[in-house]
């Protein structure tokens, strides 16, 4: 249920993005306490982005879920900061997370609603 969505400037490898992938996916699930076969985590890279007014690396995240708790996102803030700085070199004052939270009848998989 939880699912994440990573947009970056800087341009990403097959390889790199794969490690970027499966390590937010494990972070998710562990700051969520949800098991990992309902995370979901989508990157793009090499995206136009401009961030306080400079084109330098920068990245912006949604993290997004059903009633994601304030200290899920406290913990999956540091969890994603950490990961994509050590994996792409971008420092924390330039990477963006927001979080929203959805009541279970707003998300849906296989044709129903939680």
């Amino acid at each position: 249920m939880p699912y994440m969505k990573l947009e970056t400037n800087v341009d990403i490898s097959e390889a790199k993005a794969e490690t970027l992938l499966k390590e937010l996916s494990a972070a998710m699930a562990e700051a969520t306490g949800k098991p990992e076969s309902v995370v979901q985590v989508g990157l793009a890279g090499g995206v136009s982005m401009i961030m306080a007014g400079t084109t330098e690396p920068a990245v912006h995240i949604e993290a997004k879920g059903i009633g994601f708790p304030e200290e899920h996102a406290r913990a999956m803030s540091e969890k994603a900061c950490a990961i994509v700085g050590r994996e792409l070199g971008v420092p924390g004052r330039r990477i963006y997370l927001a979080f929203t939270a959805f009541k279970g009848a707003m998300w849906g998989v296989d044709g129903r609603t939680y």
